[in-house]
């Protein structure tokens, strides 16, 4: 399974949505099928519970990743105060009887949380009911993104509950849901760095690939067929009625964006953006293994980038993002 986030953790502390920690998370929990389960909440600087109502962005952590660990790769809760939207950070299922290790149940992947059949979209939706009643959030302004396992997860939920999310990010994650027949048509944006190690730019044999960095053994060398990202984020906008024609929308740095032009769907768009020469990572963000902060030029950290591929921290993805999403509103 895809670790994508080793080595990062968080103390928390519980405290009522009117503060948060030094940290500026919040741990909150619901109930699903009779299972309680965590997640993370930041409010923006200055938060009023009866303001609002605040748009959301719902974060999902890569395999073998955590809630703590996703704020802290991606800076989101920067980004959040910066624009004033709820960044939220929801918690996959770890084996039974560990507390590391943790998936998604994206459908066709990945690890405890799809062997056990884990409803990650019951869960997710109980979270949105919960920041609607008690944070004030927006029901027709959330938005979800993700890395990796995290990615995938992000496509399902864009069949599972397209009436409940607004529009969806996804990076570094193979979309494997392309078509949706019953679901609402949703704006995607996609961005993936070319050279990626775990999930092929240019599709193949996706996964596995943190077995040299971890030493192999139990299941780290998983891995399954995947589909390029540009053939994949294709066959979405084709359903949408777009032709085969791209039209660049940003380019900056590394990094540029493009969708696909012609859609005959309003709410339709595609959005790759493909960072040239970008590893498995967040742009922008941390590299993800907290040792390569302290240490860059350290024999694991450069173990750890030749097993995800080269780290952009120059790219404003979040940002870019932010863009993105503030255009769409659920119908």
């Amino acid at each position: 399974m895809i670790r994508v986030l080793l080595g990062i953790f968080c103390v928390l502390v519980v405290l009522p949505f009117s503060a948060q920690a030094a940290d500026g998370l919040i741990k909150q929990s619901v109930t699903v099928n009779g299972v309680e389960r965590d997640y993370l909440i930041h409010l923006p600087a200055g938060f009023k519970p009866k303001a609002g109502p605040y748009p959301v962005v719902m974060a999902y952590h890569g395999g073998g990743g955590t809630p703590e660990g996703m704020a802290d790769m991606t800076r989101l809760n920067d980004t959040a105060d910066k624009y004033g939207f709820i960044a939220v950070y929801p918690e996959g299922t770890a084996p039974e009887g560990k507390n590391r290790f943790r998936t998604w149940n994206a459908g066709t992947c990945c690890g405890p949380a799809m062997e056990q059949k884990v409803d990650d979209v019951a869960y997710s939706s109980a979270i949105m009911d919960e920041l609607r009643d008690t944070f004030r959030a927006d029901p027709k302004r959330i938005y979800l993104t993700g890395h990796s396992n995290g990615a995938m997860m992000v496509y399902r939920l864009a069949c599972a509950l397209s009436e409940r999310v607004a529009a969806v990010a996804a990076n570094a994650g193979q979309n494997v849901f392309h078509a949706c027949p019953d679901a609402r048509p949703m704006p995607v944006m996609h961005i993936h760095g070319t050279a990626d190690k775990c999930a092929l730019y240019g599709g193949g044999t996706c996964g596995g690939c943190f077995s040299d960095f971890l030493g192999g053994g139990d299941d780290s060398g998983e891995s399954w067929g995947c589909l390029g990202v540009r053939e994949s984020l294709w066959r979405r906008a084709r359903d949408y009625g777009c032709t085969r024609k791209t039209e660049i929308t940003d380019k900056r740095r590394n990094i540029t964006c493009e969708r696909w032009a012609g859609c005959t769907v309003y709410e339709g768009e595609v959005t790759l953006c493909s960072v040239a020469g970008g590893g498995h990572n967040w742009p922008g963000g941390t590299t993800g293994l907290k040792l390569c902060e302290s240490r860059p030029n350290g024999a694991l950290c450069r173990k750890w980038t030749q097993a995800t591929g080269p780290y952009n921290d120059d790219i404003p993805l979040n940002d870019m993002m932010w863009t993105f999403f503030k255009r769409w509103e659920r119908p």
